[in-house]
């Protein structure tokens, strides 16, 4: 079978092209855009997720500096006990309700409890920083973070207030 090229011009040299055209088959520009639906959809879904994380990045950091800077900005409304008293690491198990034995401060403010220890003495140090007397017992398997320790409630009050501004769900309870 034979090839019929001479009934398409384009098969012929690029002057005879040119002269049965009157102009060049391939134009010399600069810079040519095609844009398909399918990929305008795709650049609008890669943008959209882009700018998501973006978001969600700058979100997470914004918490964490908050939270970093929600103990430090209250001070402590009770003055800190002697630092042997209370060493960091100290975890006091609760004793059985018949032993436990009633002073003269029952009252105390429950600020957070925590699963994890690890957490539980991370938050009491961030609480020492800001100048708390703070301790943490373990209760049912939780770490419970407590500050101070209160003749009566209306004692408790001025520190219970402190508290409010960082942790809103503390609560004043006795041992």
């Amino acid at each position: 079978m034979e090839r019929q090229e001479e009934l398409f011009k384009e098969f012929g040299s690029p002057d005879e092209a040119r002269r049965s055209y009157g102009k060049e088959i391939s134009p010399r520009k600069a810079f040519t855009l095609t844009v398909t639906y399918e990929k305008a959809i795709v650049a609008f879904f890669i943008t959209v997720i882009v700018c998501a994380l973006i978001f969600v990045v700058g979100f997470e950091r914004g918490r964490r500096s908050i939270l970093a800077r929600r103990v430090v900005g209250v001070r402590a409304a009770v003055p800190a006990g002697p630092a042997a008293t209370y060493p960091a690491a100290a975890v006091k198990k609760e004793p059985p309700p018949a032993q436990q034995a009633q002073g003269a401060k029952p009252y105390t403010i429950q600020v957070a409890a925590f699963r994890t220890r690890q957490f539980a003495l991370d938050e009491l140090e961030k609480l020492k920083r800001a100048g708390f007397q703070a301790t943490i017992r373990e209760i049912n398997g939780l770490y419970v973070i407590e500050v101070g320790g209160f003749a009566d409630q209306k004692e408790a009050l001025p520190a219970l207030t402190a508290l409010r501004r960082a942790y809103r769900d503390c609560q004043l309870r006795k041992r």
